[in-house]
């Protein structure tokens, strides 16, 4: 797959400070297509160490290359005024979103690849759209509410149960069709203000 998109050696990063709805999934949704830019290129050089056609092997093998990116050095590079926000990050080909109390448990960097929040914009807008309305007709304050939220949360099973695995054949479907959409959409310009300093480029 040749990308009709200019790429730098470089890993990209970039922060996006995250708020209330609609400015989150605005956020969300730019750090999407920001991400998409180096994503076919990161699946590409993955894939080549792939020896089977099973997609649970091809998740499996980009799971462990993306764990091996430096991500503790993106985080380190956040502003100050991040550790009282939700930063939103796109390194690697990839979406960071960094969690940490009350809206967890304790710190979490939790990663998505932006096919995931594809798949899952419409359900988010739903949800955060069902949050608002609950918070705007509830008395509860937004903290307590929060409490409650994690401690259901948290007395769920994990995962809640086993997923079905698509065909190799239904994959390889799924994935083309996305790669062709990338390819017939205006490249995502990055804007300078949300560039974080890595310093030396990360390996």
């Amino acid at each position: 797959m040749n990308s009709k998109h200019s790429r730098s050696a470089a890993l990209s990063c970039r922060n996006y400070a995250t708020g209330r709805h609609p400015s989150f999934l605005s956020n969300l949704e730019q750090a999407r297509l920001d991400a998409e830019e180096e994503y076919w290129s990161v699946v590409r050089h993955v894939m080549a160490t792939v020896r089977s056609d099973s997609p649970a092997d091809a998740a499996r093998a980009l799971e462990r290359w993306l764990l091996a990116q430096k991500w503790s050095k993106v985080l380190g590079a956040l502003p100050d005024d991040a550790a009282h926000s939700l930063p939103l990050l796109t390194y690697a080909g990839h979406i960071g979103f960094r969690l940490a109390p009350p809206y967890t448990t304790s710190r979490v960097l939790v990663i998505f690849d932006p096919l995931q929040l594809h798949r899952l914009e419409p359900a988010l807008l739903h949800h955060c759209l069902l949050a608002q309305q609950q918070a705007a007709n509830s008395s509860a304050h937004p903290r307590d509410a929060l409490a409650l939220a994690l401690r259901e949360l948290c007395s769920l099973p994990w995962p809640p149960g086993p997923a079905a695995e698509p065909s190799p054949e239904e994959a390889g479907r799924y994935m083309q069709g996305r790669y062709e959409a990338f390819q017939c959409r205006s490249p995502y310009l990055r804007t300078e203000e949300n560039n974080l300093d890595l310093g030396p480029t990360v390996p």
